[in-house]
């Protein structure tokens, strides 16, 4: 536990009431405070904006990409037909170079029959591409070993799960070399009165306690029937009040629930707080104990370069007056 005096209650405690007095809100009572902060509201709308270049037909490069920016309401649709597709191919087993290599040939992806004929055309648009990618395959990555041939099914398993990856409909608007403009990690501070605040300069001006992060946007290495990711394109595709409540109100209540996390850590762990949260100001230095700030610190190499000045002193009176000197500097009065 912290070190405290019998006159001084334990700082963790107000931490806790903090975050339990903010977890207690309702969910519209925080999608309220979120969107009227206008840093969380800044980061949302920037990423609209960010995602809404690749809806704009003349940004589209693919013909799979335009057939599904003119027809949106094929997302979902794309994403049930990649569930059921299967794929055959031929393998050989053989080296390159030094790396055992699976090389596939005839690699072929079934669409079901009764797949809608748009559907049908983006999923064969996309293909050859998807093809080039898998000429060969490491066998390090089937198996996590450089050596061990890997089973037929084994390989088909693999190549499932990455050419279903590489046909997601978000992977082909958004393309994913783009996955950093269409989502953000927004700090999340909570200060004495449990005001949250997601504008990270809050830390100093209001000694918040930071309690998490949020990701806002959309994932575009993701699925649409992710529910983040599906609340995020609907209110995308249609700005309307409606979506945009339902969006706020699901990051309200992941928001919620990361208080109530850390405040349940604050409670049962001895020290739910590092020295680097207190370099960040993300918390006080008060609520490390000495054991923690001295584990963290010993190996530092800040630390270590003041311990070099005096490697080679051995009087410990003058070990003590070096350390007096640094503990002025620190405090600033040198």
């Amino acid at each position: 536990m912290v070190k405290k005096s019998n006159e001084i209650k334990d700082p963790k405690i107000d931490v806790f009431k903090q975050l339990q007095t903010f977890s207690k809100k309702s969910v519209s009572d925080v999608a309220a405070v979120l969107e009227n902060d206008e840093s969380f509201m800044g980061a949302l709308n920037t990423l609209i904006k960010n995602c809404s270049y690749f809806l704009n037909l003349k940004n589209v490069d693919t013909k799979e990409g335009r057939l599904l920016v003119e027809n949106l309401d094929l997302v979902p649709e794309l994403e049930k037909a990649i569930s059921e597709i299967t794929i055959s191919f031929d393998e050989r087993f053989v080296t390159r170079n030094n790396f055992y290599v699976h090389e596939i040939k005839n690699l072929k992806i079934n669409i079901p029959e009764n797949t809608n004929p748009n559907i049908k055309t983006i999923i064969s648009e996309r293909s050859p591409k998807i093809k080039d990618k898998f000429l060969e395959i490491n066998v390090y990555d089937v198996k996590k070993s450089p050596y061990q041939k890997a089973n037929k099914s084994e390989i088909e398993s693999f190549l499932l799960k990455k050419i279903k990856k590489e046909l997601y409909p978000f992977n082909i608007i958004f393309r994913d070399q783009w996955l950093e403009t269409t989502t953000k990690i927004i700090p999340l501070l909570i200060d004495k009165d449990g005001q949250l605040y997601t504008d990270k300069s809050y830390k100093f001006q209001k000694e918040c306690i930071k309690f998490g992060n949020l990701q806002i946007g959309l994932n575009t290495l993701g699925k649409y029937s992710s529910k983040s990711n599906g609340l995020f394109f609907n209110y995308l595709c249609n700005n309307l009040d409606f979506n945009k409540k339902l969006l706020l109100e699901f990051y309200a209540e992941k928001i919620i629930k990361y208080a109530i996390k850390k405040a349940s850590e604050v409670l049962v762990l001895d020290d739910p707080f590092t020295i680097d949260d207190v370099r960040k100001g993300n918390a006080k230095l008060e609520l490390i104990s000495d054991e923690k700030i001295k584990d963290r610190l010993k190996f530092n190499h800040n630390v270590l370069g003041l311990k070099d000045f005096i490697k080679n002193e051995k009087d410990p009176k003058q070990i003590e007056r070096f350390a007096g000197i640094i503990a002025d500097l620190l405090k600033g009065n040198a």
